[in-house]
C-alpha cells in the first residue's frame, strides 16, 4: 500500500516542532517494510527537494507555514497519488486558523479526485465548556469573545469529520469529546496514544532523595506549567485531609509560569495565589527546575498526581511519568488507556485526598506493578503498528473506541513482526 503522510518533519537533523519529532518517531519502526511512504513535509529551503529517508520512505519538501500551505499540500498530493493520505493536524502547525479551516476542503478534494482514503490525527481537541478568554490567550488565540473561539473549534472539528474516513486521537477522553460534543461517529474514532519518545535516565530513589534533600517517608509530586486547568487548587486544598490520615507526606509542586500568560495581571494574581496556598499547606513550590533535577524529583516521588480540570490534548507530563516508570493518580480528564479505577478521581478536593490516601494505604503495590504494563502499551513499535492498522483500514482490537475497561497490551517484541 502507498501511504502519504502530511506533517512537519525534521530537516537536516533539525526538529522544528513536537509533531515533527512525533512523526519521525512513529515512522522509524516501519522502515524497510512492505508499505511505501511518501512524507509531504514542510521545508525551510527551496521547496520541491526530495530525500530518500529509507528504502520505502521518501520525503518531499512541499509546503511552508502560512496561508498558502493548504494549496501547496493540495498540489503535492495530487502529484503523488497514494492509496491513503494521513494528515497530522494541530491548529498552528500549518498556518493558523485560516489554514485550519481550508485543510478539510483540500482533503475532501483529494478524496474526490483520486478516491484516496483520508485519515487525520487530531493532536488537540478542545471541549466547548473550557473555552474562555483565558484559555484562548493561553493557547495563543487573540479573540475578543470566547463564543467566537467556541464557534471556530466547532467548525474545525466538524469539517474534519466531513472530510475524513478515519480520525485518530491520542487519548480516550479526546475521543469522548469528539463524539459527545462535535457529533463524530464512534466507529470513525481510533485511540492511538503518544509513544514513549523520551526515555531518559531513571535514578535510584534513594540517591535522588539525597540529592533533592528529601527525607520524608512519602512523597507526592506534581509538575507542569501552572495553567488554569491543571487543578493545582484541587491538589493543594486536598493536602490537609491527606495529612490528617498520613502525617509524613511531602508534596512537591514543580509549576512554572505559563510563557504565554506571564505578565498578564489576572494570571499573575492567580499564580501568586497558588504560591501562597502552597506555602500555607506546607507544600514545596518550585517555579522551575533543570531537567536533571526534574528526573531526580520524579525518581524521589512515590506517586505523581495530575488533577486536571480540563483537557485539550495528550498530557506531556503524563507521558514523562510513564517514561519514568512512576505510578500516577489522574483526574477523570486525564484518564488514559489502561488506567485502573483506583488511580482515577473526580477533580475535587475530597476525591483527590481519598485517592492519595488510598494509594499509600491500599493501592501502592498494584500501581507500582502496573507501570511496566503501561510502558509496554506505549512502546514506539506498538504505537507505530497501531497507527498503521488505522491507515490501512484495519480496525484492530488495540485501537477500538469506546473501551471495554480492559487493558490493551500488545507485546513490544511482537510489534515489528507484522
Amino acid at each position: 500500500m502507498k501511504i502519504g503522510i502530511v506533517t512537519s518533519f525534521p530537516e537536516a537533523g533539525v526538529v522544528k516542532s513536537a509533531i515533527a519529532y512525533y512523526s519521525q518517531t512513529i515512522l522509524e519502526p516501519l522502515r524497510g517494510g512492505e508499505d511505501e511512504f511518501v512524507v509531504l513535509a514542510d521545508g525551510t529551503r527551496a521547496l520541491g527537494t526530495v530525500e530518500h529517508y529509507a528504502p520505502n520512505v521518501t520525503v518531499r519538501r512541499c509546503w511552508r507555514f502560512g496561508y498558502l500551505a493548504p494549496f501547496q499540500i493540495l498540489r503535492a498530493a495530487l502529484k503523488s497519488k497514494v492509496d491513503v493520505l494521513h494528515l497530522e493536524y494541530d491548529v498552528y502547525l500549518y498556518g493558523g486558523v485560516v489554514s485550519a479551516l481550508l485543510l478539510p476542503f483540500v482533503l475532501r478534494l483529494i478524496r474526490r479526485i483520486h478516491g484516496t482514503q483520508i485519515v487525520a490525527t487530531l493532536h488537540g481537541i478542545v471541549s466547548q465548556r473550557v473555552v474562555t478568554r483565558e484559555m484562548l490567550r493561553e493557547n495563543g488565540f487573540v479573540l475578543p469573545y470566547s463564543r467566537i473561539g467556541r464557534a471556530g473549534f466547532a467548525a474545525i472539528y466538524r469539517l474534519f469529520n466531513w472530510a475524513t474516513d478515519r480520525i485518530v486521537v491520542l487519548e480516550v477522553k479526546l475521543a469522548e469529546i469528539l463524539e459527545s460534543e462535535y457529533g463524530v461517529a464512534r466507529e470513525k474514532l481510533y485511540v492511538c496514544p503518544i509513544p514513549l519518545m523520551h526515555e531518559g535516565r531513571r535514578p535510584r530513589m534513594e540517591d535522588a532523595r539525597v540529592r533533592c534533600g528529601i527525607d520524608e517517608a512519602k512523597v507526592v509530586l506534581f509538575f507542569g506549567y501552572a495553567s488554569y486547568y491543571k487543578g493545582l487548587d484541587v491538589l493543594l486544598d486536598a493536602l490537609p485531609a491527606v495529612r490528617s490520615s498520613i502525617a509524613d507526606v511531602a508534596v512537591h509542586v514543580v509549576a512554572g509560569r505559563h510563557p504565554r500568560l506571564r505578565g498578564n495581571e489576572r494570571y499573575e494574581t492567580f499564580y501568586d495565589g497558588l504560591c501562597a496556598k502552597a506555602a500555607a499547606a506546607g507544600a514545596n513550590m518550585h517555579e522551575f527546575v533543570p531537567e536533571a533535577q526534574l528526573a531526580d524529583l520524579l525518581a524521589a516521588a512515590d506517586v505523581v498526581v495530575l488533577p486536571y480540570t480540563a483537557t485539550y490534548g495528550a498530557s506531556a507530563a503524563l507521558n514523562t511519568v510513564f517514561a519514568a516508570r512512576k505510578p500516577v493518580l489522574v483526574s477523570t480528564f486525564v484518564r488514559f488507556d489502561g488506567a485502573l479505577d483506583c488511580q482515577t478521581f473526580v477533580p475535587e478536593r475530597d476525591a483527590c485526598a481519598r485517592s492519595i490516601v488510598d494509594f499509600f494505604e491500599k493501592n501502592e503495590r498494584v500501581l507500582v506493578d502496573r507501570v511496566e504494563d503501561i510502558a509496554r502499551m506505549r512502546d514506539v513499535g506498538v504505537i507505530a503498528n497501531l497507527i498503521q492498522d488505522v491507515r490501512c483500514g484495519r480496525r484492530s482490537p488495540d485501537t477500538r473506541y469506546p473501551l471495554d475497561g480492559k487493558p490493551r497490551v500488545r507485546q513490544a517484541q511482537d510489534a515489528g513482526s507484522r
